[in-house]
This record gives C-alpha cells, sequence and structure tokens, in this order.
C-alpha cells in the first residue's frame, strides 16, 4: 500500500523517504511526496504498517507483524497462512492393517479391523487374555479369533466339552456304559468282563466240578458232566444208590459210588439178597440121604439105615430094648426115646408111681403138703 505525502521541493535533496520510500518534488510550494515501499506509511514511511490488525490468524494462532506481510504462528493441528486449515493427521496414513483413520485436531482415531488394537491398530489383541479354553487346554492366538487345543476327551470351541467316549456304544452284551474323561467305564452284564465286557468269564476257572467231573462253561454259569455216581451242581454228591432200597429179603443197602452192597441176612444170596442160599449144595447129607433146601438150613431125609442131623450115625433103635416101665409105649428118636406111660406113671421111663407120689404129700388133716416148703 502506497502513501503520497507532499513537502516542499528542498525536502527531497535531503533524501527524506525512509525504509525505500521515493521522493517526488512537488510544484511551486516546494512540496515532495514520499511514495513508500509495501509495507510502510507515513510522512516519510517511516511507520511499519500492523498487517496483524485486524487479526488475520484463525483459530487461535498468533499473528506476527513483518514488512507487507505477517506471520500466524498457529496451534497444533492447524496449517496454513491463517491457520485455517486442520492438518490432516490421517494423510500419510498411520492406521495399520487395514484400519480407517479419522482425522481429528493435531490427532486421530484408528477405526481398527476386528482383532486388532493400539493406537494405529499394529498391536494384534490376544484373544487368548483372558484365557477362554477350559479344562486345561491351550490357547493359541490368531487374528480376532484363537485356537484352543484341547486336552484329551475335551471338544468344542473352548473345549467345555466333554467328549461322549459312550458314543457309539463301545460296551457289549448288555452292559452299561459311564462316560468319564477321555475314558469309558463298562458295567458288565452278570458273566462277562474285560474293557467292553466282550470277554465271557470262564466260570469253569478254577475248577468248580468235583470227582473227575467235566465243567461245560456257559453266561454266567457253568455244568458239570459227572462221573457215574455222582450228583450235585458241582458233582459233589454221591449219589444214593440205596434209594429206593434194591436189596431184598432184610437185607442191609451200604451205598458205594455209583454201586451198591447187600449185606444179607442168613440165607440169601446174590447182588441184592434174591437168591436163597443152596444150602444142600454142599451136599450135607450122608449116605444117600436126600437133602432138602430150606431158609438158612436144610433137612436130611436119611435112609432106613441111618439117622443123624446129616444121615451121619447109622440107625440104632433107642427102643429096643425097651426102657419105658410099666407098659409105656417107647417112640424111638435120634439118639433118644420117649416114653408114653399109662395113667398112673410118669417120669423118663414111666417108673414113678402117681399113689405113691400122692401119698407121700397127704396130711392128716386131708389136706396135700407143699412140695415146696418155706
Amino acid at each position: 500500500m502506497e502513501s503520497v505525502c507532499t513537502f516542499r521541493l528542498a525536502d527531497c535533496d535531503t533524501n527524506p523517504c525512509q525504509n525505500g520510500g521515493t521522493c517526488s518534488p512537488g510544484g511551486d510550494n516546494n512540496t515532495y511526496t514520499c511514495v513508500c515501499a509495501a509495507g510502510y506509511n507515513g510522512t516519510n514511511c517511516i511507520t511499519d504498517i500492523d498487517d496483524c490488525h485486524p487479526d488475520p490468524c484463525k483459530n487461535g494462532a498468533t499473528c506476527t507483524d513483518e514488512v507487507n506481510d505477517y506471520t500466524c504462528t498457529c496451534m497444533a493441528g492447524y496449517d496454513g497462512k491463517n491457520c485455517s486449515q486442520n492438518i490432516d493427521d490421517c494423510d500419510p496414513a498411520p492406521c495399520k492393517n487395514g484400519a480407517t483413520c479419522n482425522d481429528e485436531l493435531n490427532d486421530y482415531t484408528c477405526t481398527c479391523m476386528a482383532g486388532y488394537g493400539g493406537k494405529n491398530c499394529t498391536e494384534n489383541i490376544d484373544d487368548c487374555n483372558p484365557n477362554p479354553c477350559e479344562n486345561g487346554a491351550t490357547c493359541t492366538d490368531e487374528v480376532n479369533d484363537y485356537t484352543c487345543t484341547c486336552m484329551p476327551g475335551y471338544d468344542g470351541k473352548n473345549c467345555s466339552q466333554n467328549i461322549d467316549d459312550c458314543h457309539p456304544d463301545p460296551c457289549k452284551n448288555g452292559a452299561t456304559c459311564t462316560d468319564e474323561v477321555n475314558d469309558y467305564t463298562c458295567t458288565c452284564m452278570a458273566g462277562y468282563d474285560g474293557k467292553n465286557c466282550s470277554q465271557n468269564i470262564n466260570e469253569c476257572y478254577p475248577d468248580p466240578c468235583k470227582n473227575g467231573a467235566t465243567c461245560s462253561d456257559g453266561v454266567n454259569d457253568y455244568a458239570c458232566n459227572c462221573m457215574a455216581g455222582y450228583d450235585g451242581k458241582d458233582c459233589d454228591q454221591n449219589i444214593d444208590d440205596c434209594d429206593p432200597n434194591p436189596c431184598k429179603n432184610g437185607a442191609t443197602c451200604i451205598d458205594r459210588v455209583n454201586d451198591y452192597n447187600c449185606t444179607c441176612v442168613a440165607g440169601y444170596d446174590g447182588k441184592n439178597c434174591t437168591q436163597d442160599i443152596d444150602d444142600c449144595e454142599s451136599h450135607p447129607c450122608q449116605n444117600n440121604g436126600t437133602c432138602t433146601d430150606a431158609l438158612n438150613d436144610y433137612t436130611c431125609t436119611c435112609n432106613a439105615s441111618f439117622e443123624g442131623e446129616n444121615c451121619e450115625q447109622a440107625f440104632v433103635d433107642d427102643c429096643d430094648p425097651n426102657p419105658c416101665e410099666n407098659d409105656g409105649n417107647c417112640t424111638d428118636a435120634f439118639n433118644d426115646f420117649s416114653c408114653e406111660c399109662e395113667p398112673a406113671f410118669e417120669g423118663k421111663i414111666c417108673n414113678e408111681s402117681m399113689i405113691k407120689i400122692f401119698l407121700a404129700n397127704f396130711q392128716p388133716t386131708g389136706e396135700l403138703k407143699d412140695k415146696n416148703p418155706p
């Protein structure tokens, strides 16, 4: 801006115009004019024009006057001659990993992609903090994600699911499966054993069968094929071969193994004592006597010339001569005789008179004496 002042001509000789102003002489009245350099004014161009008035600086900037100019000292975040421009803090892009930059006053914010954090979205957020993995699993951080390496027996995103080791059912033969951690337990039906109840328990071990029996294993059972003479689940019972009693004719039965013995009463023989012993088999009758078998006995019918139980003695007539007195009747017997007495006699040989006996025992009172006095 130029300022023109008119002075006397004589004043141009003394170069009155300052700060590069140009002096121009005037008319007759000896005046001059200073044509001031830009930024100055006044008569002699000695006044520095205040370019900060009115204040050209914006947004709180501080204005510093210069010669025909000014400088704005901008507040942080602003730029431009007059500090009217908000500096684009997003240029160059400070936000990383695909984040969106939002310019602010002397600042910026980054809208991070999922999984990143930090001022500039340079930090991979630790998705393992706090640890989402359960049941002792190991967490591996990823971008906006994590992976859990589960302990055996667990499954699921966070290893929170106990794997059902009972599916599909490993237990056999009707067993009940109970799930555990990385394991299972089979509650076996009676007669089965093993991890999966697939083994039929050998009920024949150790051998329950007795007395030489053969054991056949079953399911929760066994069968004993008994040797002859034994019975019972384990063949430990000796069959009572005496029941019902096979022994006849009053014999006593003694049980044995698959057998019995009969102790026969005298006169019987055979397995069951059914045979009447032939007591004539040994030919006990002598001298051609005829044997007739009886029960545990025999009878010999002797020839006329012999007598005795076995016809072993030559016949002797004990009634010859007649030993019977008083007309007694003699009957011969083996090595003996008997007398049939007349009524008035008695005794072995009819020699005792009944009258004498009566008189000997008669008393005067008319009563018989007691044959056995006290």
